[in-house]
C-alpha cells in the first residue's frame, strides 16, 4: 500500500510546475528578451558581484514595517513593474548561500504567486551553483530592464490563511512548523515570540532539511516521500504552513505549492510572530505530533 501510495503521487506530481531551474537551463535562456533575473541578496553583495543581467530586488521594500506583512497589491504591483515584470516574463529568483538569502527567493516566488503571477522559477544551488559553472558569466555592473513592466497585481486570499481561520479548523487542516526542531519543540525561543512550544496538531518540517548542504534541493523522490510518506499529505488535503513570520514559512509553501503540485496549501503570513505572542492562542511544547 506505501508503495501504491508513493506510485500515485509520483505520476500526479509529474504535471506539477517545476518549481526550480538549473544552471544549465538558466545559461541557455540568459539572453531571452523575456527572461526576468531577479537577485535577493542584499544590495552590497550584489554590487559586488552577481549573474550577468540580474536585477536587484529589495524583499523589504514589499512589506509593511509595521505590521510585517505584505503591503496592497497595488503598492506590491507598482514595485513589480519597476523591477520590468511583464504579463510574458518568465522569472527566476536566485540568492546566496545563506538562510536569509534562501527564504528571500522563496518570499518573493510566494509574492508573485499569490499576485496573480506564475511563472517562475528558483535557481538550484543559487549564485555559488552558478558561479561553479560559468564564472565568466557575471557582473558588477547595476542592470535594470530597459522595458517597463505592466503586470497588474491582484492578491488572491485563497493563498492566506488568519489566526482565526486556523484556530476553529484544527482538525480538519494539516498544519506544518517550518522552523528549526528545537523551537517547535519549546526548548529553544523563536526570534521576537513570546510563546514556547508550536500550534496543536502541527507536524515539524524544518526547511532546510530538503535541501543539501550546498544548497541544491534533494532529488525528487526524497521531497515526495518526505511529504507524502512523513507528513501522510494528500493531494486534495488544506495544508497550512508557518514559521517565526511569513518569509521562515515561505520555502515549505513553495516546495508543496509551485514544485510538487499540492493546490490547496496557505501560508500563514503573521505566523508564529502573532500566535505566539497571542495569550489567547493554544500552544503545545515537548511534544512530537504525527501525520493523521
Amino acid at each position: 500500500m506505501k508503495y501504491l501510495a508513493f506510485f500515485i503521487f509520483y505520476c500526479t506530481s509529474l504535471f506539477a510546475s517545476d518549481g526550480f531551474i538549473s544552471t544549465l537551463e538558466l545559461k541557455e535562456r540568459l539572453h531571452d528578451p523575456k527572461l526576468l533575473l531577479l537577485d535577493v541578496a542584499p544590495n552590497s553583495t550584489y554590487k559586488i558581484s552577481h549573474i550577468t543581467n540580474a536585477v536587484h530586488v529589495d524583499i523589504n521594500l514589499f512589506v509593511d514595517a509595521e505590521s510585517t506583512q505584505l503591503k496592497s497589491a497595488k503598492d506590491v504591483g507598482e514595485y513589480l513593474r519597476d523591477l520590468g515584470l511583464r504579463n510574458d516574463s518568465q522569472v527566476v529568483i536566485y540568492g546566496r548561500a545563506t538562510s536569509q538569502d534562501q527564504l528571500s527567493t522563496s518570499y518573493l516566488a510566494f509574492i508573485l504567486l499569490s499576485h496573480g503571477f506564475s511563472n517562475v522559477s528558483l535557481l538550484d544551488g543559487g549564485y555559488m551553483a552558478w558561479v561553479f559553472e560559468n564564472e565568466l558569466l557575471v557582473s558588477t555592473e547595476t542592470f535594470s530592464k530597459e522595458q517597463e513592466g505592466d503586470f497588474e497585481a491582484k492578491r488572491n486570499e485563497n493563498f492566506f490563511i488568519t489566526s482565526n481561520e486556523i484556530n476553529q479548523n484544527l482538525e480538519s487542516m494539516k498544519l506544518l512548523d517550518s522552523r528549526k526542531s528545537s523551537e517547535y519543540f519549546g526548548t529553544s525561543l523563536s526570534k521576537g515570540v513570546i510563546g514556547v512550544g508550536h500550534i496543536p496538531s502541527a507536524q515539524s518540517s524544518f526547511y532546510q532539511d530538503k535541501f543539501l548542504s550546498d544548497f541544491t534541493l534533494r532529488i525528487e523522490e526524497e521531497l515526495e516521500l518526505l511529504f507524502v510518506e512523513g507528513h501522510k499529505l494528500h493531494k486534495d488535503d488544506t495544508i497550512v504552513v508557518y514559521g517565526t513570520d511569513a518569509r521562515g514559512a515561505s520555502m515549505n509553501w513553495y516546495l508543496l505549492y509551485q514544485h510538487l503540485g499540492f493546490r490547496d496549501v496557505k501560508l500563514y503570513e503573521a505566523s508564529m510572530q502573532e500566535w505566539g505572542n497571542d495569550s489567547e492562542l493554544p500552544l503545545r511544547k515537548f511534544l512530537w505530533e504525527c501525520g493523521k
